[in-house]
């Protein structure tokens, strides 16, 4: 069980995260935010997800309000962005 968990906590170290941070403020009716052209759900707003090292384009767009995107990159071996 402790070999199990030793293994665990090493691959976890070595994945990276991204985290999309929508302020409160920013939180409208019909707010969408993609990544890489796919829906975040808002469950997973402000939430550390595991993602491959790589470039992705982040999009956020709502009725009325002026589209915003950018790219973000995150490293490999336990890098963690917020964006």
């Amino acid at each position: 069980m402790a070999a199990a968990q030793k293994g665990a906590a090493g691959v976890e170290a070595a994945r990276s995260f991204l985290t999309i941070e929508v302020p409160s403020a920013a939180r409208t009716e019909g707010l969408t935010v993609k990544r890489d052209g796919v829906a975040v759900p808002e469950s997973l707003w402000g939430a550390s997800v595991p993602v491959d090292p790589a470039s992705y384009k982040i999009e956020v767009s709502a009725p009325g309000r002026l589209a915003r995107s950018s790219t973000v990159t995150v490293g490999p071996k336990g890098a963690a962005v917020v964006h």
